[in-house]
């Protein structure tokens, strides 16, 4: 007599609790997973705990609060950012440091918003910009016009992304580069100037 196979109805609701271990890592990625797909008000520390499979007090052991979430979510948008090696060219240093940041920025475009408009307390986040800082100290910089300049590139590009984030999807994205690179070149061109001026000076 053959034996009697059962068929075992899947499972519903919350998935195993012992599918996936519950990290810190795993929490941040599906809060993001949250902010892109329904914006940052519909992130609650209950629905994100429904989501994984927990109960809600188990977050807490891994972020204080829904503030620290938002920080972390920031300080992981900007731990994606990845500048590519320097050239030693200026020029193209500047404008290749641009498009990194607008690449992660498009990736991310709900989380990056959040990041340009918070100023967390997050150790990722200088890194980025120390590396900015370093192309234009290797290009002759003195220290304090470094950080004037780097002050007016990050002007420039935190209010050209959230301009063309607030955009997505009206335009299309040929478009949206083509005026990104317009304002960058006449920014490259102030920064260049600046230089020139410099090294007269």
């Amino acid at each position: 007599m053959s034996p009697i196979h059962q068929t075992v109805a899947p499972r519903r609701g919350r998935p195993r609790r012992d599918r996936q271990p519950l990290t810190r890592q795993r929490i941040v990625a599906e809060a993001m997973a949250v902010v892109e797909g329904a914006g940052l008000a519909g992130l609650t520390m209950r629905g994100l705990a429904k989501r994984l499979g927990v109960d809600t007090m188990s977050l807490y052991n891994h972020v204080d609060s829904r503030d620290a979430l938002l920080d972390a979510i920031t300080g992981a948008v900007f731990a994606d950012l990845r500048l590519p090696p320097a050239t030693g060219g200026l020029r193209a240093d500047v404008r290749a440091a641009a498009h990194a940041f607008r690449d992660t920025a498009l990736r991310h475009p709900r989380c990056t918003h959040l990041a340009l408009t918070r100023r967390p307390d997050s150790p990722t986040g200088p890194g980025p910009v120390a590396a900015a800082l370093g192309i234009l100290r290797r290009a002759g910089f003195p220290p304090a016009t470094a950080v004037r300049v780097l002050r007016t590139g990050l002007a420039y590009l935190v209010g050209a992304l959230l301009r063309e984030l607030s955009a997505i999807p009206a335009s299309d994205d040929a478009a949206r580069r083509a005026e990104f690179d317009f304002g960058l070149d006449l920014l490259i061109t102030a920064i260049t100037d600046a230089d020139r001026d410099a090294r007269r000076g």
